[in-house]
């Protein structure tokens, strides 16, 4: 039997866009990978859950604010 992967509902859009960067990054850090470690290409991947998509929404928004 697998785990189930977390679900979200990140557009394929999103994904490649810094939505989806903050989301993978949330999701890196909640999962106790340290930040210096956030782009390296070794690293396993963490699927971000739903509130990481959310969170990251949030963020990309004030980010696009900020002038």
């Amino acid at each position: 039997m697998t785990a189930s992967q977390p679900t979200n509902d990140l557009t394929e859009a999103e994904a490649f866009s810094s939505v989806g960067y903050l989301a993978r990054s949330l999701a890196h850090l909640r999962a106790g990978h340290p930040i210096t470690d956030l782009d390296e290409p070794h690293v396993l991947y963490v699927a971000p859950t739903q509130v990481d998509v959310d969170n990251a929404r949030h963020m990309n928004q004030h980010i696009k604010e900020t002038p």
